[in-house]
């Protein structure tokens, strides 16, 4: 399959990991994500969410190629 990325929300309360490359990659470009990165980012410590364009990007997986290591994944709330 490849190689394995890594995922974690900031507490570590969730991990997880997804494997080879993604099937997709966007960046978007919308007020309401270019707001909440920045929000994201003003916090202590946070890193840089957005990229050059001031885009946020998203990468998309096969579901049957991502799993949950750590925590629970609740999707449903």
């Amino acid at each position: 399959m490849g190689e394995a990325t890594k995922l974690q929300c900031r507490c570590g309360a969730v991990e997880m990991e997804a494997e080879g490359t993604p099937i997709m990659s966007t960046e978007c470009l919308c007020t309401s994500c270019r707001t909440t990165a920045g929000v994201l980012e003003a916090l202590p410590g946070a890193p840089r969410l957005r990229e050059t364009t001031e885009g946020t990007r998203t990468e998309m997986f096969r579901k049957d190629r991502v799993r949950c290591i750590e925590g629970v994944l609740d999707v449903g709330a």
